[in-house]
């Protein structure tokens, strides 16, 4: 497995280049396993990498970086991909997906990755403590063909068929949040250790998958298949009408919940309320527009419905740590 890391910011581009020696191993191989600590100009942290078997992988990182790095990671082929986020926050951009996925604490994101490279965002002066899962495409289909009503809000079998990129995030179980701290502190070495990281890296995977599953779901909240239709309905007109979406009230009358109801299901279903949503879906469409076009702020800002350039000024630097007028002088300098 190579990993490969470039990073830049505020229109400064340089390569840290983290490779790892990709073996083969046989049931009764050690682990193999490298610790690369993050460059000392870039702040402290380090990459945990573990080979496991048939290519898959797990990575845990702990990062405090100085400054916000936009983090470019290559791989040979393409994979599935869950991302759990322990402590702060990180974004993923997957070539071919217009909504980057954006992690907060205790919540993870099972992903599609095609392409050559995925890019992280990671924030400044904010402790990140993440662990991903790199698993094979073909071990992944194969455990994905033996569930039942597999209905998410993606195809993710047709998705995988068809080399389109996807992401879905989820707050974490309670389970999964214990399966990742044993993970974190496992106490084996040499083959004991191996057996039981694999243990575990199967162990979040049918996590999130169950997680990720509406029969699954509904069996542990008893949640009927109307009740799962009529939140997907109201996360569709949301995504409608960013610029000018109905109150709480109105939405939930649309779908006929109540909006307690409404509000704790979207929480369950999406990981987020309803508003955080909302926000999180205008600020990513102002994101892709400060970076595609050349519409001004005072546009994009009231294009998106929100109240003044200032409220989205102050939304924006909330979530990407600038200004929006400061990220697209920086993305310029970054392309250019």
């Amino acid at each position: 497995m190579r990993v490969e890391i470039d990073v830049g910011e505020a229109g400064e581009h340089s390569r840290v280049n983290l490779s790892v020696k990709k073996v083969a191993l046989t049931d009764f191989d050690e682990l193999q396993e490298n610790r690369l600590p993050l460059p000392i100009e870039l702040g402290e942290g380090q990459f945990h990498i573990a080979q496991l078997s048939n290519g898959a992988s797990l990575t845990i990182s702990e990062c405090d970086l100085k400054r916000e790095y936009r983090s470019r990671v290559e791989h040979d082929v393409p994979f599935v991909g869950l991302a759990f986020c322990l402590d702060g926050q990180v974004r993923l951009e997957l070539s071919g997906l217009a909504m980057s996925p954006c992690l907060s604490s205790s919540e993870f994101c099972l992903f599609g990755a095609f392409e050559s490279s995925l890019t992280r965002i990671s924030p400044a002066r904010l402790l990140t403590r993440t662990v991903v899962l790199k698993i094979p495409l073909e071990e992944f289909s194969r455990r994905l063909s033996g569930l039942n009503n597999m209905q998410c809000e993606v195809d993710i079998a047709a998705s995988i068929a068809q080399r389109k990129s996807f992401a879905l995030r989820r707050k974490m179980s309670a389970d999964m949040a214990l399966s990742l701290v044993s993970l974190c502190t496992c106490p084996f070495t040499g083959a004991c250790r191996r057996l039981f990281l694999e243990g575990k890296y199967l162990e979040l995977q049918s996590q999130a998958l169950a997680t990720l599953n509406p029969a699954e779901m509904r069996a542990q909240h008893g949640q009927s298949t109307t009740e799962l239709e009529k939140l997907q309905r109201a996360r569709e007109v949301i995504i409608r009408r960013l610029d000018d979406p109905p109150t709480l009230d109105d939405l939930a009358q649309m779908v006929g919940l109540s909006h307690t109801r409404l509000n704790r299901g979207f929480k369950r279903e999406f990981g987020s309320t309803v508003f955080e949503y909302l926000r999180e879906h205008r600020l990513d469409r102002a994101r892709l527009l400060l970076e595609q076009s050349d519409v001004s702020v005072t546009q994009i800002s009231h294009a998106l419905g929100f109240a003044s350039s200032s409220h989205f000024a102050q939304a924006f630097k909330a979530i990407y740590g600038l200004t929006p007028t400061s990220y697209r002088t920086t993305k310029t300098k970054f392309i250019n």
